[in-house]
């Protein structure tokens, strides 16, 4: 994590150590870093903060003990779907496997945004992509495109639709 402001590394670490709620108070040690004393809420939200950059590792999951391999995506995208809180896991999956990409343009600039796409989730090295995912079940394209990009990137979009 790159911050230059006080403020912004406080609030991770409020993020980090805070449960909000979260009743588990089983304590775990993460498979990267070995860092120890983590609740699951605490190692769901410790894990793509401190290691997105990584490469995909093949390990044991601490909390369910389920073995994931790297090359299927490995711990990384397992803490994320299987662990922490239900509201921040991966919803059901549309059945259509229907997929939302997005072309964000500043209009006062020209520029193009790109986010990172952490290493868990693209092929074990980090990248940069349009905003892009997958469309949840019940969700159309224009709602997924923008919710796509305020997941990736924090913005809310108006969006263009041309033919």
């Amino acid at each position: 994590m790159l911050c230059s402001e006080m403020e912004s590394i406080s609030a991770c670490v409020n993020l980090i150590t805070s449960s909000k709620g979260y009743t588990d108070e089983t304590k775990y040690s993460c498979p990267a870093c070995n860092l120890g004393d983590l609740t699951e809420y605490q190692l769901h939200r410790h894990y793509p903060l401190f290691h997105s950059s990584e490469p995909n590792i093949s390990c044991d999951c601490p909390i369910c003990g389920q073995f994931q391999e790297a090359r299927l995506g490995g711990f990384a995208v397992h803490i994320h779907n299987s662990h922490g809180p239900h509201f921040r896991r991966e919803p059901e999956l549309n059945p259509a496997g229907l997929f939302a990409w997005v072309c964000v343009r500043n209009p006062c600039n020209g520029k193009f945004l790109i986010v990172n796409e952490p290493a868990g989730l693209s092929r074990g090295a980090p990248r940069y992509w349009l905003p892009a995912g997958r469309l949840d079940k019940g969700e159309g394209f224009v709602e997924a495109a923008m919710r796509e990009v305020e997941e990736e990137a924090g913005l809310q979009v108006k969006l263009l639709l041309t033919q």
